[in-house]
């Protein structure tokens, strides 16, 4: 199949090109420039297990280094699911209030804590909101009641099995500037640009009709001697109708004859 024919292809279905890239491009432009920018900070925890010392007289058939690191690994999972929990997520409330004064629904803080990526015995909590000043407040309430009360979710007593270290504490929030949200906007276009014209070779390897002479002559391999002309084709009919039927006409333009 030639360069030219591609094209072709390409040509008879564009409306499916258009209308996808164009849906696409509109779509990016109100997410990415339209609306407010999105504040992000991270913060990273580390999880420690406190391991009882072991019973008198009881052989240790493994270090105690072996079971807090793999304790460790499992509280650190845990935790990843706690804080988007709601109980976790009032603590936070509380604390914005008596620290700042600001009334925040508990809804409002776990729709902030975007993800979490444990690493090993390490947490790494991304935050992020449409506002700076939440952002941050919430990244400072955060690591405080993880500090303060983050054990109390793994026992039932004054027992502290575990215990939670910042090691690295939330940033400045930031947010992508201009020419970034510029980029992702043509990097979506060009993205509904690919996946629409694999949409048009995809019907087209699905569709076995045939569509002109060189289509039948490649099919039938036997030579076209002649086509029967449409009625749109017929003499005279193309000058009554309109310039702008023939461009969006997408039937077949002629019938072979082998």
């Amino acid at each position: 199949m030639e360069f030219r024919e591609y094209g072709q292809i390409i040509w008879r279905r564009r409306t499916i090109v258009v209308s996808l890239v164009a849906v696409t491009f509109l779509a990016s432009l109100i997410l990415n420039l339209v609306l407010p920018p999105t504040f992000k900070s991270d913060t990273t925890v580390y999880v420690q297990a406190v391991i009882p010392p072991p019973v008198p007289g009881v052989p240790d058939y493994y270090p105690p280094e072996y079971y807090r690191t793999l304790y460790s690994e499992y509280l650190a999972d845990d935790l990843g699911v706690i804080i988007k929990g709601k109980d976790f997520a009032e603590k936070i409330a509380a604390w914005i209030e008596t620290r700042y004064g600001d009334e925040v629904p508990a809804r409002n803080i776990t729709n902030a804590i975007v993800n979490t990526k444990k690493t090993h015995r390490t947490l790494k909590i991304t935050i992020g909101s449409g506002s700076e000043k939440f952002t941050r407040q919430v990244g400072e309430a955060l690591d405080a009641v993880l500090t303060s009360d983050g054990w109390r979710y793994f026992t039932r007593d004054d027992r502290q099995p575990v215990i939670i270290n910042i090691v690295d504490p939330p940033g400045e929030p930031t947010s992508p500037g201009m020419v970034r949200r510029l980029l992702d906007v043509l990097l979506q276009t060009a993205v509904a640009l690919v996946v629409a014209v694999g949409i048009i070779f995809l019907l087209y390897s699905v569709d076995d009709r045939v569509r002109d002479e060189e289509d039948a002559a490649r099919v039938t391999g036997w030579p076209v001697l002649g086509a029967v002309p449409t009625d749109d084709e017929a003499p005279g009919a193309r000058a009554a109708r309109p310039g702008w039927v023939g461009l969006l006409q997408r039937s077949v333009r002629r019938t072979p004859v082998t």
